[in-house]
């Protein structure tokens, strides 16, 4: 917990640091990083404040895939602390953000978090169709590995 807190502080002038500078990117990548910290410190609450902060500048810098990245981030974090349909919510707003091939894999990894948490919330419909949108991008993924290796 002491080296959490140290990282926190050290975190926190890195903030100060970007801010003064007017790095939004390495901003957003410092807040991310102190949610994180947050998170392990058992304080989720301040983790998704930093989240959200991060989301504010991604979305002043327009950056599509960074606000996906944030939102889905913040739906892991209310799945860990079982809001499965505030969870829900962040998936669903993150995925647009990032669909159609800006990252196969992030999409990927969204909508098999999204279909576990529509899983927890009993909606195997809903579950099923993100499965399986989810295995379609994973063949997606494996072909493209595959050509760009033969």
């Amino acid at each position: 917990m002491k080296k959490i807190s140290t990282a926190i502080s050290q975190f926190k002038q890195a903030k100060t640091v970007a801010r003064q500078c007017k790095d939004q990117i390495r901003g957003m990548g410092v807040l991310e990083n102190m949610a994180n910290a947050h998170i392990k410190m058992g304080k989720p609450k301040k983790g998704v404040e930093n989240l959200e902060a991060a989301l504010t500048l991604a979305k002043k810098m327009g950056s599509k895939k960074d606000q996906g990245i944030i939102l889905k981030k913040l739906g892991d974090f209310y799945r860990q602390l079982k809001e499965f349909e505030k969870a829900a919510e962040f998936y669903e707003k993150g995925w647009p953000k990032i669909r159609k091939g800006t990252d196969f894999k992030f999409e990927y990894s969204l909508l098999n978090s999204l279909g576990e948490t529509y899983s927890e919330l009993n909606n195997d419909e809903k579950a099923l169709i993100c499965f399986r949108h989810a295995k379609s991008i994973g063949k997606k993924m494996a072909n493209n590995i595959w050509k760009q290796n033969h």
